[in-house]
């Protein structure tokens, strides 16, 4: 299973992210925003736009998921990569989840009002969808 979180604030979504985690030992968290900076680790300098990202992003959920693990990506904002990962990864293997107001939904499987609820409420929110993808 691939979630992604969108939406929301960086805090919020590594937050949820490591709620998941310690929950759930079979499951990794990709920050989408942070694989720019692993070129400079490498002394690399490059232009990343978001093509690329999403891109490596594909790449990193394709070898965790071969793996045997699930994955939940976070990014700001990301219709793009919801479509790509799709493409990829299967439309079925992918959940994306917008943390914001319910009125924002377009490629996003679910929108969680966060002006509503708060990290705990979000988090009893995707432990549903977990459990509802598990029995399908």
């Amino acid at each position: 299973m691939i979630i992604l979180l969108a939406g929301g604030t960086e805090v919020s979504r590594s937050a949820i992210a490591a709620k998941i985690l310690k929950k759930h030992k079979k499951w990794r968290h990709l920050p989408v925003a942070e694989i720019g900076g692993v070129t400079q680790l490498f002394g690399v300098e490059m232009e990343t736009d978001d093509d690329l990202l999403f891109g490596i992003a594909c790449e990193c959920v394709t070898g965790l998921t071969e793996e045997g693990f699930h994955v939940v990506l976070t990014h700001d904002d990301a219709p793009a990569l919801v479509k790509m990962l799709r493409r990829e990864c299967g439309k079925d293997a992918v959940t994306a989840i917008l943390l914001g107001g319910d009125d924002e939904k377009v490629v996003y499987d679910d929108v969680i009002d966060t002006r509503k609820s708060t990290s705990n409420d979000v988090f009893a929110m995707i432990e549903k969808i977990i459990v509802k993808h598990r029995a399908a």
